[in-house]
């Protein structure tokens, strides 16, 4: 624009941005990274429900099978009525894990988890910042969308049938006992959580509060905000005339990487040369 229209020199600076190609829509960028973002929530949930019932779970080594029989009726009649089989009488449940087992899934699971699912949004975030044209970030975002479904599947083609019966037919491991309030009439429930919401700390009553409002989409729009920040404060620099510009680019010195680096590569940085390759120009010599 400048070589094309130098008499217009002073509007140019002004109002067109350089990192956007002149006609491209950060705000579209902004929106893109966000629903990438979303995609990833229900991955986190996961990872914090993980570390829940790894810290709920008893430490002491609990059978996660029983063979159970109801007692209101001789199980023949209960075959005969609901035409139940063995199997039928088979209860898998979640139940305590062994102090050293936690160790290794906390180790090798959990950690494993968020250090991927934090690289994954790093990555995915500057892959889409990073995208020449809206029409191709829209594209990528579907493509950051299917890696997040690699491991389910993996899980649905590789897994044996066995495997995903007995994942299915597993009960969730109970937080809270609720027998005694089922065994009482409404109106003593009601009293009694009455009596408990008055007795409980300020913190316990922020979080009855805080049921109330969307915290997924607190948690989402503070991850949006953090990694936006921490694109622009890594990757960009503020010019004088306040536009955000690119960094000064540099190579790497070998094209291997390890497994780190090409994992966790905001953690682990390859070893660049020591003169960029590519610079932003400096508009004023236009």
């Amino acid at each position: 624009f400048l070589d094309m229209f130098p008499d217009r020199k002073h509007d140019i600076n002004e109002h067109v941005d350089p990192g956007e190609f002149g006609v491209e829509s950060s705000e579209s960028r902004y929106v893109c990274v966000f629903v990438f973002i979303v995609s990833m929530m229900s991955e986190l949930q996961g990872i914090w429900s993980l570390g829940r019932l790894l810290c709920f779970l008893p430490s002491t080594a609990e059978s996660w099978i029983h063979y159970e029989v109801p007692a209101w009726a001789p199980k023949s009649h209960i075959k005969q009525v609901h035409e139940y089989t063995e199997l039928d009488f088979v209860k898998l449940a979640v139940a305590g894990m062994d102090v050293k087992w936690k160790v290794f899934n906390f180790i090798f699971v959990l950690i494993p988890k968020v250090l991927i699912w934090a690289g994954m949004l790093l990555a995915g975030t500057i892959f889409l910042m990073e995208t020449q044209g809206i029409d191709n970030i829209v594209v990528n975002s579907t493509a950051l969308g299917f890696v997040l479904c690699i491991d389910e599947l993996f899980f649905e083609l590789l897994t044996s049938d066995t495997c995903k019966k007995i994942l299915q037919r597993i009960e969730a491991f109970p937080l809270f006992d609720l027998q005694h309030e089922e065994n009482m009439e409404d109106d003593a429930v009601l009293v009694r959580h009455v009596e408990n919401t008055m007795a409980c700390s300020w913190f316990a009553s922020v979080r009855a509060w805080s049921s109330m409002f969307p915290i997924n989409l607190v948690l989402a729009s503070g991850l949006w905000i953090g990694v936006m920040v921490y694109y622009y404060g890594t990757r960009c620099q503020l010019t004088e005339d306040g536009i955000w510009v690119s960094r000064s680019m540099y190579l790497p010195k070998g094209v291997g990487l390890t497994l780190f680096q090409a994992m966790l590569p905001t953690l682990f940085r390859p070893e660049m040369e020591d003169e960029p390759y590519w610079t932003m120009p400096d508009r004023q010599e236009k």
